[in-house]
């Protein structure tokens, strides 16, 4: 795994072992297109972090800061480890506890996130209801600034999670092999 763009570009990134699946670099690449110029001064919350690609990707392209979150010991060694070597240290906030517990800690940021990347373990996405209950939707909602985006990476095969609920409207959805990437925001009603 590597970053693909930006100050990083080309750099090496370290995967935990066994516990994370990490997104493929062309996966990552065609999410990043689909964001474009929306990442620049961009806030960024990282959920199931793992290694940490999708925010450090998000930094190396010009994000302000991210939280990235993942309760796995190796998985935030590898995050921490990855931000040293990328120069992100200082931009990096690594949350280090279960999703739940850390939308509830993060429920008082003041402005919100601009881009909320979710990447559950797919044996937790194969149902809507399961998903929603890892990613509750009322404790989403209140951290994803007005302008905000939320992707989410679910296997292909899922529902779609989110497509009927108060609040978010579907933007895209996408398959890129095994993987599904769908793209929330704010409904205006």
């Amino acid at each position: 795994m590597r970053i693909i763009s930006g100050s990083a570009r080309g750099r090496n990134l370290v995967v935990p072992q066994g516990e994370t699946r990490p997104t493929m670099d062309r996966t990552r690449e065609a999410v990043f297109s689909i964001l474009n110029d929306r990442v620049r001064n961009a806030s960024v919350l990282d959920l199931f972090a793992g290694s940490g690609a999708y925010a450090l990707e998000a930094l190396s392209r010009g994000a302000k800061n991210a939280h990235l979150v993942d309760q796995c010991p190796n998985a935030a060694k590898a995050v921490r480890q990855n931000a040293k070597t990328l120069g992100f240290t200082d931009q990096v906030i690594v949350v280090e506890t279960d999703v739940l517990t850390a939308l509830g800690r993060l429920q008082g940021k003041a402005e919100g996130f601009d881009l909320i990347f979710a990447d559950p373990p797919y044996a937790n996405s194969a149902s809507a209801e399961l998903l929603e209950a890892i990613l509750p939707q009322e404790q989403l909602l209140p951290l994803l600034a007005p302008d905000g985006l939320l992707l989410l990476e679910v296997e292909a095969k899922a529902e779609n999670v989110f497509a009927d609920a108060a609040g978010l409207e579907i933007l895209a959805s996408r398959c890129y092999g095994t993987s599904r990437v769908e793209i929330y925001q704010l409904s205006d009603s």
